[in-house]
């Protein structure tokens, strides 16, 4: 498991920003278990500022939120096909 605070653990878990890997990691969607700690790790102490830095943080952070803009996109079309097949509309059932 990746050494989170409850604190963080909640925040990542709320975004769907968690996952396990195949070797039975924890790991952020998208990254690999290495770069889930240096991602953590600059996210928590800002990290080397050198541009290079920047750009690989950057790398790993697009790669990251890509990564849960897809799970989001499949969560919201499943809720919608379940909705779909209860016969209620999906903009009813965010009223």
């Amino acid at each position: 498991m990746l050494e989170l605070a409850v604190s963080e653990r909640a925040y990542l878990a709320h975004r769907r920003a968690l996952t396990t890997n195949a070797e039975g990691q924890e790991i952020l969607l998208g990254l690999t278990h290495q770069e889930s700690l240096a991602y953590i790790d600059c996210c928590r102490h800002g990290g080397d500022r050198t541009a290079q830095a920047t750009m690989q943080w950057n790398a790993l952070r697009d790669r990251h939120e890509a990564a849960r803009d897809v799970v989001i996109d499949i969560e919201e079309m499943l809720v919608c096909r379940q909705l779909h097949r209860n016969g209620t509309s999906p903009s009813s059932a965010y009223l």
